[in-house]
């Protein structure tokens, strides 16, 4: 089983692709408007960054967030 892409709820998207090409150096792969995400990596590592601005990252159950696999 082969790790596919792990996808993250955040609340700015904008925000976060430039915390993870700065301080990660994953490139920007693909982004769309509708839903708001983007994917960035390096080849070997894929994150696919979901906006969620009401998103409420205190609650204990963090609802869609995934992990996927091939």
């Amino acid at each position: 089983m082969l790790l596919d892409h792990v996808g993250l709820n955040v609340t700015d998207l904008e925000q976060s692709i430039h915390f993870y090409r700065d301080w990660f150096a994953l490139d920007l792969i693909e982004i769309w408007d509708s839903p708001r995400q983007a994917f960035v990596g390096n080849g070997g590592v894929v994150l696919g960054l979901m906006e969620v601005t009401d998103y409420d990252f205190q609650s204990l159950h963090h609802g869609p967030s995934r992990l996927c696999h091939q």
